[in-house]
């Protein structure tokens, strides 16, 4: 399926420079071809959620994050994720950086979602998505890394705009305000940092614990981005996830 209708079925050509594994590797285990729009929001989720080394879940839609939550339980990790916009999540991509258990399955079952993307599944994750028929279930078991080297390539009139995509990480962080964050405020900030670097600008990420509670995201000026953020957060209740015991 294309982009539109009119569309003819999206082709993937894969240069001799890409990275060894990536989207385009990814196995379908269950449900129907993927669309253009599948393709690059599953490009979207997964870029996200490979940011963190802990237990993470990334909910997109339009190509744009519209959760995230890191948790010690993946089922927890989910439930924040979902709890920042769980109106915008639906028909949404959903991409877990563990392998998928029975419990998240069945939560995530709830709604309707377009894709599911993790490095695995255990079988009683993939008895209860196979229950959903339009769900496309695919599986790519490793992450991209610095060492792939991966360009981020945009189609401009006549030519191509080329550079290499931004896998760095801050090394050291510098309180530029007047009041330093505390300890727990510093671990939001860590969170929300790679977060940001995701969400179309302007972006503003709202974040408590290690979950987002407002996202604003692709306004041309950053005030409506932020009261975007803003009316998201009260909108909803979520459920404030604390650090995780382990950020290895």
């Amino acid at each position: 399926m294309g982009k539109t209708p009119t569309n003819k079925r999206p082709s993937i050509k894969k240069p001799a420079h890409a990275a060894s594994t990536g989207r385009c590797d990814g196995e379908a285990a269950a449900g129907k071809e993927l669309s253009f729009n599948n393709y690059l929001d599953l490009e979207s989720s997964w870029n996200l959620v490979s940011e963190f080394r802990q237990t993470a879940v990334v909910i997109v839609k339009h190509n744009t994050p519209c959760g995230v939550a890191v948790a010690d339980k993946l089922l927890d990790a989910y439930s924040g994720a979902l709890a920042c916009d769980p109106v915008s999540a639906f028909g949404g991509i959903v991409a877990l950086n563990k392998e998928v258990d029975g419990a998240t399955a069945a939560e995530m079952a709830k709604i309707f979602l377009e894709c599911v993307i993790a490095p695995g599944y255990r079988p009683e994750a993939m008895e209860i998505f196979k229950k959903k028929e339009n769900l496309r279930i695919l599986h790519l078991p490793s992450f991209i890394t610095t060492a792939a080297k991966e360009f981020d390539v945009k189609r401009v009139s006549g030519g191509l705009l080329v550079q290499e995509k931004d896998y760095a990480a801050p090394k050291e962080l510098k309180v530029v305000t007047k009041r330093a964050p505390t300890p727990e405020e510093m671990v939001s900030l860590e969170f929300a940092w790679p977060v940001a670097k995701h969400v179309k600008s302007n972006a503003i990420v709202l974040a408590r614990g290690v979950q987002t509670v407002g996202l604003g995201a692709g306004q041309m000026s950053r005030i409506d981005s932020l009261k975007l953020a803003w009316m998201k957060l009260n909108q909803q209740q979520p459920l404030i996830l604390g650090k995780p015991e382990s950020r290895s």
